[in-house]
């Protein structure tokens, strides 16, 4: 069976600033082909008309001047060559300032839809802020009643409230992480030199009792040289812990996950590997988006946002890396994470 795969690089993939510049600039490319055409045709046909004009005005000029053996005169060829020649330069010129204007008013064009992502953007902000205390206070009243009941079924109900609260906690803390991280002039995350094969290690033994929780065997093959890379430990930690806490709860029964790190000429990777139920090529596609989830019930019995891989492809992206995802529905899934290698000593 053929694998699907997903890739995700730079960080223009996952920001909306400079997707808004890509869009900007083929809309620009748009109009200008519009234009380029416009004048092609209408270069075409004056040529045509003009052309046609030129024939028979010459062919009686020609025929009255060798009559009067006057000096000769300027051919249709000629006169033609001279016509192409200012059609060039003046098509030249109008395109030039075609695309100046093009792309001036494709700027204009997608204003509003900055204006509105970022006042989407400061909500999301300003909510997720908001939310936090009274989560938190929420969170502290059920834990306390749940100390002093003792009926089951009152246990049971408050079992649930928490556990909703629980996600939405996650959620808005999330949310809260990828503002910080949608944030073009924030100032730079610290980063620090960093023992990659530790802090894998870090990574599955906190996941290991999730992982046992769902039968699911979690194995790590460390690479047997020391791995430094220079990169923010937190962030890092949150994207291990995503793919590898993914791999775990998309799992079949009795399956497994490993986990493995190496190097090449330039990057260290890690990689992991699941026996799941893989990723079907369409849904594959749309994989890193924001809330897309494959199985929506199956994601809430899991807790899921729909966030976590969008938070991934943008850890990776700020801190210089790449993220990969190959999947095959029914045999598993292969994710790569790809950071450059230390240069400092």
């Amino acid at each position: 069976m053929q694998n699907a795969s997903k890739p995700s690089g730079a960080k223009a993939t996952v920001s909306f600033e400079e997707r808004l510049g890509a869009t900007r600039f083929w809309l620009t490319m748009l109009y200008i082909v519009v234009l380029a055409a416009i004048l092609i045709i209408s270069s075409a046909v004056t040529r045509g008309v003009f052309n046609e004009q030129l024939q028979n005005r010459f062919h009686g000029l020609r025929f009255d001047l060798e009559r009067s053996e006057l000096v000769p005169v300027p051919t249709a060829e000629d006169v033609r060559s001279d016509l192409i020649q200012t059609l060039v330069i003046v098509n030249g010129i109008l395109l030039v300032i075609a695309g100046i204007v093009s792309y001036l008013v494709a700027g204009s064009t997608i204003k509003p839809i900055r204006a509105a992502y970022s006042a989407q953007k400061k909500f999301l902000s300003d909510a997720s802020h908001e939310l936090r205390t009274p989560l938190a206070i929420l969170k502290t009243d059920f834990e306390n009643e749940r100390l002093v009941a003792t009926n089951e079924e009152v246990l049971a109900q408050i079992d649930s409230h928490l556990e909703e609260i629980e996600r939405m906690r996650r959620l808005v803390a999330d949310l809260l992480l990828l503002s910080k991280l949608d944030e073009h002039n924030s100032p730079p995350r610290p980063a620090t030199a960093i023992n990659l094969i530790e802090l894998v290690i870090s990574a599955v033994d906190r996941l290991k009792s999730v992982a046992e929780s769902h039968h699911i065997t979690l194995h790590l093959s460390p690479s047997p040289h020391l791995i430094n890379i220079h990169a923010n430990r937190d962030l890092l930690d949150v994207a291990l812990s995503n793919i590898i806490n993914n791999a775990i709860v998309y799992n079949k029964d009795n399956g497994s996950v490993d986990v493995s790190i190496g190097v090449d000429e330039q990057s260290a990777i890690v990689t992991v590997i699941d026996t799941g139920i893989g990723i079907a090529p369409a849904d594959l596609e749309r994989i890193f988006d924001r809330f897309w989830r494959v199985e929506q019930s199956r994601s809430r019995a899991t807790g899921g946002s729909g966030l976590g891989l969008a938070i991934v492809q943008s850890i990776m992206a700020d801190l210089g890396g790449t993220v990969s995802m190959i999947s095959t529905p029914g045999h598993g899934t292969t994710v790569t994470l790809k950071l450059p290698l230390s240069t400092k000593t």
